[in-house]
Parts: structure tokens; C-alpha cells; sequence
């Protein structure tokens, strides 16, 4: 128990992992698997509420034309999720109980995906090598969203 070490060292008074255990229960707190994620910049947050509420009023005719996209990279290795956190109920999100993580460390393939309310891309896998603009312009743009922009011309009109 990390916390039991802690407090060990830090006072230099031998407290057991037991009694460590039963005052953070009295307190309300349990051991939990750690919510694993980016934690999100003051920034991300900011730009992410500023969508949401200019586009607040829009209708599904609004949304109809609208293609989002992304990238994401999956990593061959894993966490093997034994680790804890010690919260009180309804704290998961708390930037303090989110285990960091490498998300590009151990090896790891990159796909790319578009949906709207129309259809969707295939799904893209990217070779090896950085995503140049030619390379997004020749494996994404061209053969993957310029298709699908045309299908949701046709089907909105």
C-alpha cells in the first residue's frame, strides 16, 4: 500500500496498512481503478464549451451537412489496470484520481474515421510514417471525405 509507505516516511511513526485502510474508509473514501485519460488543458475546455454553445440551436438540418473526423492512435501495450485510487463517490473526474498515461509509448497503429448523419468513412488505417498534407490530401481527402461529401450533398437536397 503506497499511501501507508508515504505517511510512514513522511511522519516516521509505524502506522499499519489496516489502520491507514480503516480511516480513509471512515472518511468516505474507497479504493477505485483510476479513470485513464488525457487530462483536458483550461483551453481544451474553454474551445469545447464555446462550440457547444454557438451551435446549441441548431437543428438536424443544420447538423445534416456536418462531417466530424479523427485520428487516433492505438498502442499495442496496455495498462494492466491494478492500479488504485482513493476518492470519495462522484469524484472519478477529479483531475487527481485520472491515471496518466503514455498513449504512444510500446508500439502503436494509427486510424482515421469520419461519421455525420448521412453516412460514415471506412475506416483508415495509416501506414507507417508521418501524416504529411500530401499524404492526408492522397489517402484521406481524396479517396475517403470527398466521396462521403458528395453523398451528403445528395441526400440533403
Amino acid at each position: 500500500m503506497t499511501l501507508h509507505n508515504d505517511l510512514q516516511q513522511a511522519t516516521n511513526v509505524h502506522v499499519s496498512a489496516q489502520t491507514v485502510r480503516n480511516r480513509l474508509h471512515e472518511g468516505g473514501m474507497r479504493a477505485r481503478r483510476p479513470q485513464v485519460g488525457v487530462v483536458l488543458t483550461a483551453q481544451h475546455r474553454t474551445g469545447r464549451l464555446a462550440f457547444a454553445r454557438e451551435h446549441q440551436d441548431w437543428q438536424i438540418r443544420h447538423w445534416r451537412p456536418v462531417l466530424f473526423t479523427d485520428e487516433s492512435r492505438f498502442t499495442l501495450s496496455t495498462c494492466d489496470r491494478r492500479d488504485r485510487v482513493w476518492r470519495r463517490r462522484g469524484e472519478r473526474s477529479a483531475a487527481c484520481n485520472i491515471l496518466q498515461h503514455d498513449r504512444f509509448g510500446g508500439g502503436s497503429v494509427m486510424g482515421w474515421g469520419g461519421i455525420s448523419l448521412g453516412g460514415r468513412t471506412a475506416l483508415h488505417v495509416l501506414g507507417r510514417g508521418s501524416l504529411t498534407a500530401i499524404r492526408y490530401q492522397d489517402e484521406i481527402l481524396r479517396p475517403l471525405v470527398r466521396p462521403l461529401l458528395v453523398q451528403l450533398a445528395l441526400g440533403s437536397s
